[in-house]
């Protein structure tokens, strides 16, 4: 993830973050597909509860 990609998608990096880590979920990817988002997650300033409710089936329907 880079400056440049967020600022081309017209969006915040929270959201960008979030965008990210839609694949796995949809996916069922194993729970290591998301490591690689965790740390620019709490970059952008998302919650550890942010990112469980994004990773929660709920979510992914």
């Amino acid at each position: 993830m880079t400056v440049d990609s967020i600022e081309r998608r017209g969006m915040g990096p929270d959201m960008f973050v979030l965008t990210r880590i839609a694949p796995p979920v949809a996916s069922d990817a194993p729970p290591v597909s998301y490591a690689a988002h965790i740390d620019p997650a709490r970059k952008a300033g998302l919650t550890v509860e942010e990112l469980r409710a994004s990773w929660s089936p709920s979510h992914s329907q």
